[in-house]
């Protein structure tokens, strides 16, 4: 049995740095009595996570109390947990638990993807089980496929990085080349090369040992390219496309929530106020609305029934102005922009909930599982967050829920960890209830450790075949 307050107290340091979510831990152990409500006034006025963990930290001084945060962060982190105490165990010479390069068995999915959750962690495993790895996929695939799978690898390289958007799971769903793989058969799964692979700038040549650049083939010529995946450069291009609606819907959504609100005694101005404001503005800073953030991650959807985007970014430029587009692009937008806060406004007096209807709307720009961070969700509206009503806001283009939209919901509940939504369409409301077992998740699961881990193992053998064959020739 754990002595939870030992536990605590040898990974401190480590808790305070991991623990993803402050708030919602005190938000359970005020709910559990654990913590008065004078304390949780004090977590939640620190700035940063490592402040709140640490005043929350401040305020143990009995067993009842190291109990009580343990079992909140065995509820709320408990792939972290679990590591860290498997890596004492491990430290301590306890070999029961000395089983970690085995690879995974389908039940043990849910485990193993808490602990190789982002791509370092992943690819120092797939070091660690390379030979099986591949072993089992070449009895898998057969010497045909498995030469046509080392082929392909010779011109790619790994994306590094390793996480699946609400687009990228219903890509996942709908993906009939990865079903038959997972089902048996023999034939590699296409998606895995434009998901997590992308052209190599360079290959090797065997023949007469040197380096050769690789044009970047045409899309169309390409047999192996899936019919419903992006590719890296378009999924680039599709996120500076949509990250000027980020900064915009952040900027207006205080504004538009107020206008014709029954709480405001105040005449709206009305949209064509509103446009005139906005062209104003562009005028008085011309060069603002051109900014675009290079190096974003490739997360974004490219269609459906919510615009979203990430947050991301290394680097700046501004590109040469195109007026007459950006401003149609921005008209739409705002226009888009508009129309949610409409059906939001008038969900919220039809539900008795429009009073501080600002306060309550929260817009998530990048979300991430707390214990599968490599799962992530993008331009999320939350209706009172860290509460026990939270809920997720989803827009659709149509008053049917189809499948994409049920399972893009689905994603963006279980990566909040909100057990409903609402789904406001153009004229009726839908509400969804969280599933917790979910065969698109599971998918997913199996195409990490069954179609994705193997052919890294491969592309990392060819790297390590590839640098012999220099040291060799000189």
């Amino acid at each position: 049995m754990v002595d939870k307050e030992q536990f605590l107290e040898k990974h401190l340091p480590e808790i305070i740095q991991k623990t993803r979510n402050p708030i919602q831990l005190a938000d359970t152990l005020r709910a559990k009595h654990c913590i008065t409500k004078e304390i949780y006034e004090n977590i939640k006025s620190e700035k940063t996570k490592q402040k709140q963990i640490r005043e929350v930290y401040s305020n143990l001084n009995t067993k009842m109390h190291f109990d009580c945060i343990y079992d909140c962060l065995m509820e709320l982190e408990s792939g972290l947990l679990n590591e860290l105490d498997k890596r004492a165990r491990l430290e301590g010479g306890d070999e029961t638990d000395n089983n970690l390069t085995q690879l995974p068995a389908p039940s043990e999915f849910e485990t193993d993807l808490r602990m190789f959750s982002t791509f370092p962690k992943l690819e120092n495993w797939v070091s660690e089980n390379s030979e099986e790895l591949i072993s089992k996929l070449e009895e898998k695939l057969g010497e045909t496929n498995m030469k046509k799978l080392k082929s392909i690898l010779t011109t790619k390289e790994p994306k590094n990085h390793l996480f699946f958007n609400a687009e990228d799971i219903d890509n996942i769903r709908r993906n009939n080349d990865l079903k038959s793989f997972l089902h048996a058969k023999n034939e590699f799964p296409k998606l895995t090369y434009s998901m997590f692979f992308k052209n190599r700038i360079a290959v090797r040549n065997t023949d007469n040992n040197k380096i050769n650049d690789v044009k970047e083939p045409k899309k169309e010529k390409m047999d192996w390219q899936p019919q419903h995946a992006q590719s890296g450069e378009r999924r680039h291009k599709d996120n500076l496309e949509k990250k000027e609606e980020n900064v915009q819907a952040d900027a207006d959504l205080s504004e538009l929530l107020q206008e014709k609100s029954p709480a405001d005694d105040t005449a709206s101005r009305g949209l064509a106020d509103t446009q005139e404001k906005s062209k104003t503005e562009q005028n008085e800073n011309p060069n603002t609305d051109n900014l675009i953030l290079e190096g974003t991650q490739n997360t974004v959807q490219k269609n459906g029934d919510n615009s979203m985007g990430t947050n991301t970014s290394t680097n700046l430029r501004i590109p040469k102005p195109s007026l007459g587009t950006n401003q149609s692009g921005k008209e739409n937008r705002h226009k888009d922009l508009i129309d949610k806060c409409k059906r939001l406004r008038e969900w919220a007096v039809k539900n008795h909930c429009s009073e501080d209807l600002i306060e309550q709307i929260a817009i998530i720009n990048k979300a991430e599982h707390s214990e599968c961070p490599c799962f992530t969700a993008e331009k999320v509206w939350v209706y009172k967050r860290f509460t026990p009503q939270s809920k997720i806001i989803y827009f659709t283009k149509d008053d049917k829920i189809s499948i994409n939209t049920e399972t893009k919901v689905q994603h963006h509940m279980f990566v909040c960890n909100i057990k409903e939504a609402i789904v406001l369409g153009p004229t009726k409301v839908h509400t969804i209830q969280f599933v917790e077992d979910s065969k698109d998740r599971e998918t997913c699961k199996r195409f990490i450790f069954e179609a994705f881990a193997p052919a890294l193992a491969v592309f990392k053998q060819i790297q390590k075949e590839e640098l012999s064959n220099f040291l060799i020739s000189g």
